[in-house]
């Protein structure tokens, strides 16, 4: 059997927790249809948060092709620049293929509040309201005491 994948992505530039929407389309280029039995999702660094991709019980049929569409966000969160992920998907299937598709290049700028350093609760602009802020340091304690 001729399994081949294809790989493509809609926003291949988003920022930081935003889905991705992907669809891979495998084609099967033999005389027998084939049943897919796993599609493995992988990105650099394994930043790909839950792909949701379908695949139970889907059969390509001869000299046929069939897509799957899913999405999956990327997080950049701890990065003052943009970040690229390159995102591949192998498909197995029960003729004993196992096909890579193309890589796909997607570039994540990071959020607002992550860049600028004004997550609520975030140092150093701890405690927000409804929080409090506990020293560890008890020689601060002592100077307090003997200020009074």
């Amino acid at each position: 059997m001729a399994i081949s994948a294809q790989l493509q992505v809609a926003n291949a530039c988003l920022p930081s927790g935003t889905p991705a929407n992907f669809v891979l389309t495998l084609t099967n280029t033999g005389s027998a249809a084939v049943n897919v039995q796993t599609l493995q999702v992988t990105a650099t660094s394994n930043v790909l948060q839950n792909p949701n991709i379908s695949y139970l019980n889907k059969q390509i049929p001869a000299n046929g092709s069939l897509s799957f569409p899913f999405s999956g966000a990327f997080y950049t969160v701890f990065s003052s620049q943009e970040m690229n992920y390159q995102v591949i998907v192998t498909a197995f299937t029960d003729d004993g293929s196992v096909t890579a598709s193309n890589p796909v290049l997607v570039s994540v700028s990071t959020t607002a509040e992550a860049s600028s350093g004004t997550l609520p609760g975030a140092f150093p602009l701890m405690p927000v309201l409804g929080q409090l802020r506990f020293e560890s340091n008890l020689l601060s304690a002592m100077t307090i005491a003997l200020g009074f």
